[in-house]
C-alpha cells in the first residue's frame, strides 16, 4: 500500500509534515496548486489524469485529504478501486451548491486573494502565526520558506499569497462537478475527522454532518478548528492508524 496526501486551497507541502512525521508510514504530498497546473486541471477527466500520473496504480492506496482536496478525494474514491483506504479531514461531505452559487464562492475566494496584502514576508508571516492556534518550525517554513506562500510584487510593492487565481477558479469549480454522496464509497474503508460539533458550529454544516451514512467512522476532534491536522497531527495520526488498522499494509 502506498499514502498520498491532498491538501485543502492554498496548501503546500510544509503544512502536513508535523502530521506526515507522526505517522509511521510514509506519505506523498500531491501538490494540485502548483501554479503550472493552471492550464491543465480544467475538467474532471483533468483531475484524473492528473492523479493517474502522481501515483502508483500497481499498490493499493490510502488518500488522505483536506478540505477541497477532500471533496476532491472522494471523487477519486469512487473512480478508482485501488484507492481502498481514504481519510477525510473536514472535508468531502457538504454539498457547497447548497451553500452558495458558485459564481459567488469564486468572488469571495478572488476578493481574498487580492486583498490579503502584505507590506514585507515577515509581517505576512507574523500575521499567519497570529491567527494560528498552534504553531511549529514546519508551519513557519510553510508560511515563510516556501516559494509556494508569499510572492513579491515589484510593481504594487507588496507581498500577495502566491495562488493561481485561474487555478483556483477551476479547482472551484470541478469540486461542484466532482460532488459524490458518500454513500458511493460503501465497500471502502473510509474514516472522516471534523471538528468537535458545538453551539458554534454552522447549521450548513450541522445539517451536512446528519447526512453522513453511518457505515463511515466520523471522529469529532476536541478543540480544534478547520485545521485540525496541523493542530492535532499527532492525535489524528494515532486515531488513524489504530482506526483502520493498516501499518501491517506497508
Amino acid at each position: 500500500m502506498k499514502a498520498y496526501f491532498i491538501g485543502g486551497l492554498g496548501c503546500n507541502c510544509y503544512y502536513p509534515q508535523d502530521f506526515f512525521n507522526a505517522l509511521s508510514f510514509p506519505v506523498t504530498y500531491l501538490d494540485i496548486y502548483d501554479s503550472r497546473l493552471e492550464e491543465q486541471l480544467i475538467s474532471l477527466q483533468a483531475l484524473k489524469d492528473w492523479f493517474m500520473a502522481q501515483v502508483d496504480m500497481d499498490d493499493d492506496i490510502l488518500l488522505i485529504a483536506h478540505s477541497l482536496g477532500a471533496d476532491l478525494a472522494v471523487y477519486l474514491t469512487s473512480v478508482y478501486d485501488k484507492i481502498t483506504h481514504l481519510v477525510l479531514l473536514d472535508g468531502g461531505y457538504i454539498n457547497m451548491d447548497k451553500i452558495c452559487p458558485l459564481n459567488v464562492e469564486i468572488e469571495d475566494s478572488l476578493n481574498y486573494l487580492q486583498t490579503n496584502v502584505y507590506e514585507s514576508l515577515k509581517k505576512a508571516v507574523i500575521t499567519e502565526k497570529q491567527s494560528s492556534a498552534v504553531w511549529s518550525e514546519n508551519l513557519e517554513r510553510a508560511a515563510k520558506e516556501s516559494k509556494e506562500s508569499f510572492v513579491f510584487d515589484k510593481v504594487q510593492k507588496h507581498w500577495y499569497l502566491s495562488l493561481s487565481e485561474k487555478l483556483m477558479t477551476h479547482l472551484l469549480t470541478i469540486r461542484r462537478q466532482a460532488f459524490r454522496n458518500l454513500s458511493f464509497l460503501k465497500n471502502k474503508n473510509v474514516i472522516l475527522f471534523i471538528p468537535e460539533i458545538n453551539k458554534e458550529t454552522p447549521i450548513w454544516k450541522k445539517r451536512a454532518i446528519q447526512t453522513i451514512p453511518n457505515f463511515l467512522n466520523l471522529i469529532e476532534m476536541t478543540s480544534c478548528s478547520h485545521s485540525l491536522y496541523m493542530e492535532k497531527p499527532k492525535e489524528i495520526a494515532a486515531l488513524l492508524e489504530d482506526k483502520m488498522k493498516i501499518r501491517s499494509l506497508f
